[in-house]
């Protein structure tokens, strides 16, 4: 009972679940001696019984101006709080697991962000979820932190799901115009055989013959390659791009089932 608080920051970011269901990501970036900590208000996202708190956290380790990273340091922590007892925190008795589904250690646009290769073979599915057997995890380690925290002055980011406003077929290709730029997370589902790759090209403008021009004027190369499982398959992009332009290129084997962005901003009065 009684309102339901979850504090918590990650280096260099974070994602987080509740109950298999998105919630929010952040922090906003920021140095060590004034790092960023987001207060939700998570009562309505928990149920009666057994609830599962899954987070997702990046470390990029790449020296730019996206993140503060490069600096060896990297973790997670949090407390969710009710009626002024804390339910649950960080500590040895959470689990965690590295993700291989990330197999790209290329990177591009002045080393601010990763190719995104996703193999879907190799994904743990439902980790998000209650009930999700995490036997075989591993006990993170618990350390010391020479962190100051502050609260974020900023909120997280907000998210809403936005469609093209053309979509064309081409043979062994589909083509999606949202008719202006957009900013955030490609979504696709898809269904296939074990082993089917589909090329996920981005841009902001199109090339003399109508083909999205993914070797950006900003030396970021949009083309991320997505290996997909034996049947339905979930892609939900980790980076952020901006774009106006998405051409999928794929085999005839596969069917895309559902296609949109998840757009993102930071909150602001209009």
């Amino acid at each position: 009972g009684g309102k339901a608080v979850l504090t918590l920051t990650g280096d260099d970011y974070y994602k987080l679940f509740i109950n298999g269901r998105f919630i929010c990501e952040g922090p906003a970036p920021g140095y060590v001696h004034a790092y960023n900590v987001n207060t939700l208000d998570v009562t309505d996202y928990l149920t009666p019984g057994e609830n599962l708190i899954a987070v997702q956290v990046y470390y990029q380790g790449l020296v730019n101006r996206t993140w503060y990273s490069g600096d060896l340091r990297m973790g997670f922590i949090a407390e969710l709080e009710a009626e002024g007892k804390i339910l649950c925190a960080t500590g040895p008795d959470w689990k965690y697991r590295i993700s291989r589904c990330y197999t790209s250690r290329r990177f591009f646009g002045y080393a601010t962000q990763f190719i995104e290769d996703y193999d879907s073979r190799l994904e743990e599915h439902g980790w998000q979820c209650p009930g999700f057997d995490d036997g075989d995890w591993a006990a993170p380690a618990v350390l010391k932190t020479d962190y100051t925290f502050r609260p974020s002055p900023i909120e997280p980011t907000v998210t809403w799901d936005i469609s093209p406003v053309e979509t064309r077929t081409k043979p062994g290709a589909l083509f999606y115009d949202f008719g202006t730029e957009v900013v955030g997370h490609i979504k696709i589902t898809a269904t296939g055989r074990r082993g089917d790759v589909v090329r996920i090209l981005c841009g902001e403008e199109l090339n003399e013959q109508g083909e999205v021009r993914f070797n950006t004027l900003c030396n970021c190369v949009y083309d991320d390659r997505w290996t997909l499982d034996e049947g339905d398959n979930h892609l939900l992009q980790f980076e952020y791009k901006g774009f106006r332009y998405v051409e999928l290129r794929f085999p005839d084997s596969v069917k895309i089932q559902s296609f949109c962005v998840a757009a993102r901003h930071y909150p602001f009065d209009e």
